[in-house]
Order: C-alpha cells, then sequence, then structure tokens
C-alpha cells in the first residue's frame, strides 16, 4: 500500500519528484528532460533558475516521509487513528503547495498542453489529501476495524506486487503526451490492483487512484491513445 501512496505522485508525472532526486542537468535518468527544457528556455540563465527552483521544490517534498507514514500505518487502529491522521494530514497540505511550486517552476519547460497536462494532475492532489484525510481515514477503514483491513493488504502483499510489477513497466519520459502503450499501463494496473482492494473491503481507496487516472484522460496526456 505505501507504494500505491508513492504511486499518487509517479502517476502526476511530476518527473522531478519520481525520480527521487533532482540531478543535475544533462546526468541521469533525467538527463533528456532537462535538455529539452533548456531547450525551451530563453538562455542559459533563465534555465539554471528553473533547475535552483526545482531543487527547492524538490527538497520542500522530501520532508514528507512516505515510508514513515506506511510504518505507522501498520500499527493504526481505530482508537489511534486519529492522532496519526492529525500528525501526517497537514504534512500532506503542504505537499500540495510543493507541488504547485515544482509546476509553477516547469513552465518554461513545456509547451500549452503540457502544461496543461501537469496543472490538470496537480489540481487534483488536493482532492485526494481530502478523500485520505476525511473523517481520520475512513476510506482505509471501509465503515469496519482499520486494523484489520490493512492486515489483509499485507497478507496480500505479495499478490500485490504483480500490480506494481506492471507501473514498472512505465518508462522516463521526456513529454506528458503519453502513448497508447504507456495510458494502457495505468488501466491495467488499476484493473489489477482494484482486486485486491476489493478482497479487503476498501474499494473506495480506488476513488483516490482514480483520480490520477481519469486527469491523464480528461487534460489530454492520453490523448493519443
Amino acid at each position: 500500500m505505501h507504494k500505491f501512496l508513492v504511486a499518487f505522485v509517479c502517476f502526476a508525472g511530476i518527473l522531478a519528484v519520481c525520480s527521487g532526486t533532482v540531478e543535475h542537468p544533462r546526468i541521469g535518468r533525467l538527463g533528456k528532460f532537462w535538455q529539452r527544457c533548456q531547450n525551451h528556455t530563453e538562455s542559459d540563465g533563465v534555465f539554471m533558475g528553473i533547475y535552483r527552483s526545482v531543487r527547492m521544490g524538490d527538497s520542500c517534498v522530501g520532508r514528507l516521509k512516505f515510508e514513515e507514514l506506511w510504518d505507522d500505518l501498520q500499527l493504526i487502529t481505530n482508537e489511534t487513528r486519529k492522532a496519526l491522521f492529525e500528525e501526517y494530514c497537514p504534512q500532506l497540505r503542504v505537499f500540495n503547495i510543493c507541488m504547485n511550486t515544482i509546476v509553477d517552476s516547469l513552465i518554461p519547460c513545456f509547451d500549452d498542453i503540457e502544461n496543461n497536462i501537469t496543472r490538470e494532475f496537480v489540481s487534483v492532489l488536493p482532492d485526494a489529501v481530502q478523500l485520505f484525510c476525511k473523517d481520520d481515514g475512513e476510506i482505509l477503514s471501509g465503515g469496519g476495524e482499520i486494523a484489520k483491513r490493512l492486515e489483509c493488504v499485507r497478507e496480500r502483499e505479495a499478490k500485490e506486487r504483480n500490480c506494481f510489477s506492471i507501473l514498472e513497466q512505465f518508462k522516463p519520459i521526456d513529454t506528458f503526451v503519453l502513448t497508447q502503450e504507456q495510458c494502457s499501463i495505468f488501466t491495467n494496473f488499476r484493473q489489477c490492483f482494484k482486486e485486491h482492494v476489493d478482497a479487503c473491503e476498501i474499494s473506495a481507496v480506488m476513488s483516490l487512484y482514480d483520480l490520477f487516472y481519469n486527469a491523464a484522460f480528461r487534460s489530454g496526456a492520453c490523448r493519443n491513445a
């Protein structure tokens, strides 16, 4: 499930965050992206300003520790969940601000359609946080005992890995306009993961994923699909 949370960010297509680090221009897996960004900007000075802004935004995003959130979820009960969500939900709301900062910084790197796509993805983040935090994680409890629901998820972890192996097929990109094959990866993942959350009676979790899934098609990212 912690991979599912991280997948929200990667599905949003913010390459600087999905990479885990913002690498130096022209090297690493984002080298092609940064080269393309530089070609879109007016000068090296403008480009380096963008790069520094994204570095700052990446540092801001890094303050939210997805792994720690997942570790705390391992111990959650209906009695303790209020304290957990009171701790992490403010961090998630700051995460929204960080992501907006990154997207705003990257505007000169893209053409109009790609800027619309990134803006569409980031615009659904507040709704995702609202859903996740609503009623102290009701979306994870399914109206029952939250610990039992998450125990079910853990028991199915090996099978869930098969779903995430689908996402691993998604290669680094330098454009947010995706191919039919790339968009089908998200569709196939959804079908696979839904089977597991349905089995654990937390089907509502799919509404989080669907916010980004629907944005991919609504924004034009999957217009070629």
